[in-house]
């Protein structure tokens, strides 16, 4: 388990590299192709069990 701070700092960078990503295949898709949409969720922080 990473402590929160440290754990922003891994998530932030792949949201805009996946993000980017999608872009290009989005850019250079087939016109037949469906363009594929990001959206995400992030929950950082402790789970309790309940």
């Amino acid at each position: 388990m990473f402590p929160a701070r440290d754990t922003a700092r891994l998530v932030d960078p792949l949201l805009r590299h996946l993000n980017a990503a999608l872009g290009r295949y989005n850019r250079d898709r087939l016109a037949s192709s469906p363009a594929i949409l990001l959206r995400a969720s992030v929950h950082a922080g402790p789970l309790s069990r309940h």
